[in-house]
């Protein structure tokens, strides 16, 4: 049996505690080693983590840019970098305000328009056409889709997505210029023969039989029909260049409308349709551009008179509405199926219900309607019902819209 002391002199005392003092250190240095190990381990397999990724980004066509919840650049590939300007090494860490865009006027954005910050701060997908401007003056049109990703309802950070759509911009570019040309082109002996029908049917040729009325006529409403064919194309390619100008000027928009119904009087007969307007008492003058708004109105009540039955009902409604003007176009005609409502602005989008019944119509109406609403920085929307009718809303700023530079403007004459 082992004999404890129950006293200790000075020297035991001193050889104990360097004992326990020297376990208490080994116990630490153990602990440090473990933890060290386990974080050197972390750390790499956090670096192979991100050079996995960094591969795999590598490998993909698109341009990615992975950006943490405080808008910081986590990873990028080297697409995104060349896409957007920037050296990948240099750009990580950063903000992705860093990586400058710019719209399609050359301007500069905002970094809380761009769509990385709106996906941050409303946790909803993004979207947008912008612009990546080089040293040398060269650009590239880009589309840029940001892809928030959340944990338990908490923003982890955002996935950018960047498509060069440069091609395709110039592909729609020179379509757009053939078809201003050719349309130019055709308007010219189109313009001369209506104006030959014209003396024709004046009799400035001599005295015309009934049976060469009946054909002169016929000739010259096909005439007449394919002149506003090549306006319509000719607008479309104007708007779709983005050389339009918008000139906003005081305009009584009662008399506008009042011109116009007094334009549409013979066919509104011929239609057996009736037509009401009513405007604003208060509404004098709004700040717009009349070439521009007068095609507005000029484009929906023909469609509302071509997809109205005879006898039908054809409203215009003008009013303010807090800081805005709506107008209101009301038909109670053959409406739109709900199944098509999204592809109601398309180009050359046709209602299935309305095209067997009625043959004429290009399908560029309310493509070009909402082109130049959107130009006037307005809103356009509708409601309708099959067999119900159909009603479009148009609203504008009662300050009066902004004006912008531009070339062109739309050919307005009928």
């Amino acid at each position: 049996m082992i004999a404890i002391p129950t006293e200790f002199t000075a020297d035991q005392w001193r050889s104990v505690l360097l004992l326990i003092g020297l376990a208490v250190a080994l116990i630490a240095v153990a602990v440090a080693l473990y933890f060290s190990a386990r974080l050197r381990k972390a750390k790499e397999g956090a670096e192979q983590t991100k050079a996995q990724g960094v591969a795999l980004l590598g490998g993909v066509s698109e341009g990615v840019v992975v950006v943490d919840g405080q808008g910081l650049i986590t990873l990028i590939n080297n697409k995104a970098a060349d896409l957007l300007n920037v050296q990948a090494g240099q750009i990580v860490g950063q903000s992705v305000a860093s990586c400058k865009l710019y719209d399609q006027n050359n301007a500069l954005l905002k970094p809380e328009a761009t769509p990385a910050w709106l996906a941050i701060t409303t946790k909803q997908q993004a979207a947008a056409e912008v612009q990546s401007i080089f040293a040398d003056g060269s650009k590239i049109a880009l589309h840029i889709k940001a892809i928030p990703v959340t944990r338990n309802g908490i923003l982890a950070g955002v996935v950018l997505v960047i498509y060069d759509v440069s091609g395709e911009k110039e592909s729609d570019r020179m379509k757009t210029e053939f078809i201003s040309l050719a349309s130019h082109q055709l308007r010219t002996p189109l313009s001369a023969a209506k104006w030959f029908l014209e003396m024709m049917l004046a009799g400035d040729a001599g005295k015309l039989s009934n049976e060469q009325q009946e054909f002169i006529e016929n000739i010259n409403d096909s005439t007449e029909r394919m002149i506003s064919l090549i306006r319509l194309l000719l607008n479309v390619s104007r708007i779709e260049s983005g050389r339009i100008l918008v000139e906003p000027k005081p305009t009584d928009l009662k008399k506008m409308m009042e011109e116009i119904a007094a334009g549409i009087e013979a066919k509104l007969a011929e239609n057996q349709q009736r037509f009401e307007l009513k405007v604003h008492d208060d509404l004098t003058s709004v700040s717009v551009d009349p070439r521009l708004t007068r095609e507005i109105y000029l484009n929906l009540l023909s469609n509302a008179m071509k997809y109205t039955p005879k006898g039908g009902e054809i409203s215009v409604s003008i009013a303010i509405e807090g800081d805005e003007v709506v107008s209101r176009v009301i038909d109670n005609g053959y409406g739109i199926p709900e199944a098509q409502h999204g592809k109601v602005f398309q180009k050359f989008f046709r209602g299935e219900n309305t095209s067997k019944m009625v043959t004429e119509g290009t399908g560029l109406g309310l493509y070009l309607v909402r082109a130049l609403v959107d130009v006037q920085m307005g809103k356009i929307w509708f409601e309708s019902d099959e067999d119900e009718g159909t009603t479009f809303l148009i609203s504008l700023q009662l300050a009066g819209v902004p004006s912008r530079k531009g070339e062109v403007t739309i050919d307005a004459t009928r």
